[in-house]
């Protein structure tokens, strides 16, 4: 039976769940940071329980607001602790890693050293969306929420992806209308040295595959992958390898 318990969140799992503990039992709740006072709706009860975050009595001083509005608004399952300050990102990934290595490893280690990326955000050079058709009959590419993973929301910007990445997405969608006869698919542009690689996945068949890839010129090459698996290139514009 579902059940209201209160919980200060000590720190953040593999995955980015916050971890808080209540009479024994280890709570793992989404979206919360160390120091939040929080209320959490857990089922059952045992050694483990996951909770939903219902409301925060006293937020943590490492919280922020996510600069992305998809984290908040469609719960995107992208990113999993965008709404913590990017110091206490980085010592979250310490702990991690340390945890990991004397849970798995059996061996005692002090927190390892860790660096900061170069770029806060627009660093990711691939990015991976589902494709769904509307009920208006158009492509729709989107991530999932972190709670319904059979959902898919639209993406109008991802914070962490390159712009280039993100381009050449807009550059697919906009001759989307070539995509398979089918009801959903999944694509991926990826970023290479010789310029965005497009990968199209599922289906048996697809017939406007070529025209697709005449259209959309800021695409260096494009690979089709059908519904059992077999990949095809579909064209390619780079420049022959030595």
């Amino acid at each position: 039976m579902a059940q209201m318990i209160p919980l200060e969140i000590e720190s953040i799992a593999a995955g980015g769940d916050g971890v808080g503990r209540n009479s024994g039992l280890v709570v793992f709740v989404p979206r919360t940071a160390p120091g939040d006072l929080i209320t959490a709706r857990v089922n059952g009860r045992g050694t483990f329980a996951r909770g939903i975050l219902r409301t925060i009595a006293r937020p943590s001083e490492e919280r922020i607001e996510p600069p992305c509005p998809h984290y908040t608004r469609d719960r995107c399952g992208g990113c999993q602790i965008q709404h913590l300050a990017y110091p206490a990102q980085l010592r979250a990934k310490q702990r991690i890693i340390r945890d990991s290595v004397e849970r798995i490893g059996k061996t005692q280690i002090a927190l390892p050293e860790i660096r900061a990326s170069e770029s806060e955000w627009r660093y990711r050079v691939k990015l991976s969306l589902a494709l769904e058709r509307t009920s208006e009959g158009q492509w729709m590419a989107g991530l999932h929420p972190y709670d319904d993973p059979g959902k898919v929301f639209a993406v109008a910007d991802c914070l962490i992806t390159d712009r280039r990445v993100l381009a050449a997405w807009r550059d697919a969608m906009s001759h989307s209308q070539l995509f398979p006869a089918v009801k959903s698919l999944r694509g991926s542009v990826r970023l290479t040295n010789d310029g965005p690689v497009f990968v199209l996945a599922g289906a048996a068949r697809w017939s406007g595959a070529q025209e697709f890839f005449e259209l959309t010129r800021s695409i260096a090459a494009a690979w089709w992958e059908n519904e059992e698996g077999s990949r095809r290139l579909v064209g390619d514009r780079r420049p022959p390898r030595a």
